[in-house]
């Protein structure tokens, strides 16, 4: 353990900062409970159960959002409100997402797939109904990347950002509000450990560092004099 593990590993690790920028690194470094599964799986013959399986495969989608999201800001550097707010509200909306996704694995695993297409849906009628009377999408320096899938969509005139975002930011309730349901439902009819921690990083990521971050984000913001969520 003390050959292997640490000093060859952690060798490793300060070698390849020498090739790799550190954010890279890092990120790969964050993979390692996937490893850690896989080689015990090959080698030990371990089982992974249902929790722990989606827990991976967050860990997984995680890393390939934030590496390519990392390009998207490298291409397009933020305003005033700074890189780390950014990568912030990223962060917290994979959380977000990774962890409603777990509550509902965690309620009755078919929902879990429902929820994702839940997610899908939803983020597809923003993009379409809100995105395209952004400034970010017409300019096409959307941090989000959401500018490639909205600009697709026809903006209708006389519309502005602000209107559109009145009235249709209900499309994107289901994804916030039906994980603390389906959670609060098994902790009243199978109440356990697993659940209240799932349910209280859900709740942190989405209604605690999530809006934090995007309200920080939004100082600057091309959209903030029209905005609700403004704060120019």
């Amino acid at each position: 353990l003390a050959a292997g593990p640490t000093l060859l590993g952690f060798g490793l690790y300060n070698v390849s900062l020498t090739y790799l920028a550190s954010s890279v690194a890092n990120l790969i470094v964050t993979l390692e409970p996937v490893f850690t599964a896989v080689i015990a799986f090959f080698l030990l013959g371990e089982r992974l159960d249902g929790t722990q399986v989606v827990g991976s495969l967050v860990i997984l989608i995680s890393v390939a959002f934030l590496r390519v999201h990392e390009g998207r800001l490298d291409a397009n550097p933020p305003g005033p409100a700074g890189r780390r707010w950014v990568v912030a509200e990223s962060l917290a909306l994979v959380t977000v997402y990774g962890l409603g996704t777990a509550l509902a694995w965690l309620a009755w695993a078919p929902l879990a797939v429902a929820y994702v297409g839940v997610i899908v849906v939803t983020n597809l009628l923003f993009m379409g109904l809100v995105c395209p009377y952004c400034r970010h999408c017409e300019t096409r320096t959307c941090h989000s990347g959401y500018h490639h899938i909205a600009r697709r969509f026809r903006r209708r005139e006389g519309h502005t950002f602000g209107h559109q975002f009145r009235r249709y930011v209900t499309v994107m309730y289901p994804v916030w509000f039906i994980p603390p349901i389906l959670g609060v439902y098994q902790l009243v009819t199978a109440p356990d450990w697993l659940t209240v921690v799932v349910l209280t990083g859900f709740c942190l990521a989405g209604f605690g560092i999530l809006p934090c971050a995007s309200r920080r984000f939004c100082v600057g913001c091309a959209n903030a004099a029209e905005c609700p969520r403004g704060h120019g």
